[in-house]
């Protein structure tokens, strides 16, 4: 019995029921259903990162990209596996400035020197680019 978000595809490829849309759905500026949608608006709201801070969907996926990263075999250390997550997440490279406040962030929370802390640490980075607008738009 899967959960209507654990499709691993874009949700313009999932099937559409009318009267039941999923939650995420009625977030994020889906469109109405009902009509033919040229273009959809784009907005950002407090609701959406709300959501995205609190679904355990989002949690689980940032999670998943935490231990992947962890696991990889990346050139140039954190700074690569940093590299690899904004290419893998937003198509592009992260800047200096990026890196440094992720860094940081990362040492800052988990210097508890376990395993589990570093891996949290990353997590947390992860979930932070999953909410970042970034991700939510295509340019």
């Amino acid at each position: 019995n899967r959960r209507r978000t654990d499709y691993l595809c874009r949700s313009i490829y999932l099937p559409v029921i009318r009267n039941d849309l999923p939650e995420i759905f009625e977030a994020f500026d889906f469109a109405d259903p009902h009509v033919v949608t040229g273009a959809r608006t784009q907005t950002l709201d407090a609701t959406q990162g709300l959501y995205l801070m609190n679904d355990r969907m989002v949690v689980e996926a940032a999670e998943a990209a935490a231990k992947r990263i962890l696991g990889e075999d990346v050139p140039g250390g954190d700074r690569g596996r940093i590299d690899w997550l904004f290419v893998s997440m937003f198509g592009v490279p992260a800047t200096d400035e990026e890196c440094e406040e992720i860094l940081a962030f990362i040492r800052e929370t988990g210097n508890r020197g376990s395993a589990e802390g570093r891996e949290q640490a990353w997590a947390s980075a992860c979930h932070a680019m999953l909410s970042m607008s970034r991700f939510q738009f295509l340019d």
